[in-house]
């Protein structure tokens, strides 16, 4: 399949004035439209190859604002929805299956792990007991490193962080959207040989934290949870709520945050994924884009929590770093943990020396001589090679830079994963008593991360080197795409011809111009499958 850059033309017939002439109407119609602050309408190359109108709509800030609510109310009540369905079998215990290592089924619901809804996007299937346990491990780790006398979590699903803290804490707050799984919990803990007589469970969503005091807990936990938040205004709420809560000295812990610097990179790996070896470098291209757009999730650059420090008061500092684990999936590759600590801010540890990742420095192995030597380690190691993901983004770039016919099969083969494994960095500093952050990189660069070791026990602090433009992705705006792109299409149809009314119709932040003031297309993204009526 070709690809073609966008140039404006209106209608599939006719000259080129007269095809401007009908897209300057088409575009006038629909600025008449309230909600539409600009619009510019262009010829486009559908998935088949057809040419067909595509317009692009610019909304009024307004229209945003008062809808805003309702849709983020219908988002997060459509997750619940979706939770209610996918925990229907719970107390049954016949949730699905998953096929481990062995290649045996077994039951994904296990006394104290039910793995329900932890699906994997690119088999579909319940991801294995191997990943799972190992991702739950790693969170009750760094859970159990914090105060957790009383410990609040925020949408605790089929309960295996409960079951494993619980019986740790004084008092076990759980909430979720879902009564369902939240009967189902209550049942496995009645049922229990071991007592859980501080929990409390409560059906609510997760703005709410009516009933708990000030500095009232120890711990507020977000595991896996983010992803389901409706915007970043949502997450802000969230968490100015739970910091509220947390007394000085404790924290709020969000695990398993997807990260927006990977969005394409993420979906590219699930196209491939599924692809045919014959399939071409420009339709899996648009594949990528729709799938990125059409991500119905929210999406978080590290950014966004470093800018925290300075907007929610009584915030103490933020810790950002991958996910731990040693097996490669979309979670160790294409997530990360935040831990923001509550109190008064500590005076600063030692000034870290930066350097750039050099494999005859800043390799594991020549680290650990540098230490053996008795080296002084206060560092901040840049753009280390990252094994898990490596391959991942040297697909995503070749498919990028591919002509447009190029065959999956005739890409460049990523190879063996090159890179270091990070978890040889926290490795490392069991063994010398160092405190190791590996974090995202500072640079966001795809495929590196940042390594921060420290013997005084105090790691410097994350900030972006760039802070980004957008620190966020929309979950609401593949919605508003669709409600509003129903609305002009009726509107186009009562005063133009069908000819003329525009298969796709896709909102965005603005319509680009040359420094001349003319139409910049191709700054405009493709519309994608989900702007159709």
């Amino acid at each position: 399949m070709t690809e073609r850059r966008p140039a404006p033309a209106p209608a599939p017939s006719g000259t080129a004035a007269s095809g401007q002439a009908a897209a300057a109407t088409v575009a006038r119609h629909l600025t008449r439209h309230p909600a539409v602050e600009d619009a510019a309408v262009l010829l486009r190359a559908s998935p088949d190859g057809r040419d067909e109108l595509a317009a692009y709509v610019v909304p009024v800030a307004g229209y945003l604002a008062a809808r805003a609510p309702e849709w983020a109310s219908e988002h997060v009540g459509g997750w619940k929805d979706v939770f209610e369905h996918v925990y229907r079998d719970v107390p049954a215990g016949t949730a699905g299956t998953a096929r481990p290592a062995d290649g045996a089924d077994v039951p994904s619901v296990e006394p104290e792990f039910d793995r329900s809804g932890w699906n994997s996007s690119y088999t579909g299937t319940v991801m294995t007991r191997r990943e799972v346990g190992e991702a739950i491990d790693s969170i009750v780790d760094q859970a159990t490193a914090l105060p957790h006398r009383r410990v609040l979590e925020v949408g605790c699903g089929t309960g295996m962080l409960l079951q494993r803290l619980a019986q740790r804490t004084e008092r076990y707050w759980a909430t979720d959207l879902s009564g369902r799984v939240l009967r189902a919990v209550q049942q496995r803990l009645d049922a229990s040989p071991r007592p859980y007589p501080g929990v409390t469970l409560l059906e609510r969503e997760g703005t709410d934290f009516s009933g708990f005091d000030d500095d009232s807990l120890d711990l507020v936990l977000l595991n896996s949870v983010v992803q389901y938040f409706p915007s970043a205004h949502y997450l802000r709420e969230v968490l100015r709520e739970a910091v509220r809560v947390v007394r000085p000295g404790g924290a709020v812990f969000l695990g398993d945050v997807r990260d927006l610097r990977l969005l394409h990179v993420f979906h590219s790996s699930v196209e491939v994924f599924h692809a045919e070896s014959g399939s071409r470098a420009g339709e899996l291209r648009r594949r990528v884009r729709a799938a990125a757009a059409e991500d119905g999730e929210l999406l978080v650059d590290p950014g966004f929590f470093a800018a925290l420090a300075a907007e929610l008061p009584g915030l103490r500092d933020v810790g950002v770093q991958l996910k731990r684990g040693t097996v490669a999936n979309e979670l160790t590759k294409f997530r990360y943990d935040v831990t923001l600590r509550v109190g008064e801010r500590p005076r600063p540890g030692p000034e870290p020396r930066v350097e750039r990742w050099e494999p005859a420095s800043g390799s594991v192995a020549a680290v650990e001589s540098r230490l053996g030597r008795g080296e002084a380690m206060e560092v901040v190691i840049l753009d280390v090679p990252d094994s898990r993901t490596a391959g991942d983004v040297a697909t995503w770039r070749a498919l990028s830079g591919s002509a447009p016919d190029t065959r999956l099969a005739d890409l460049p083969s990523p190879g063996a994963p090159r890179g270091e494994a990070p978890g040889l960095w926290w490795a490392a500093g069991r063994r010398y008593g160092l405190t190791v952050a590996v974090t995202p990189p500072r640079s966001g660069t795809p495929g590196r991360y940042d390594v921060a070791l420290s013997r005084s026990g105090s790691t410097a602090p994350w900030a972006p080197r760039t802070p980004a433009d957008t620190l966020t992705s929309a979950p609401l705006h593949h919605v508003l795409s669709d409600d509003l792109a129903v609305e002009l299409r009726g509107l186009l149809a009562e005063h133009l011809p069908p000819d003329l009314v525009p298969a796709r119709i896709a909102v965005v932040d603005r319509i680009p111009h040359r420094p001349d003031g003319t139409l910049d297309a191709g700054l405009l993204p493709e519309p994608t499958d989900g702007a159709r009526e």
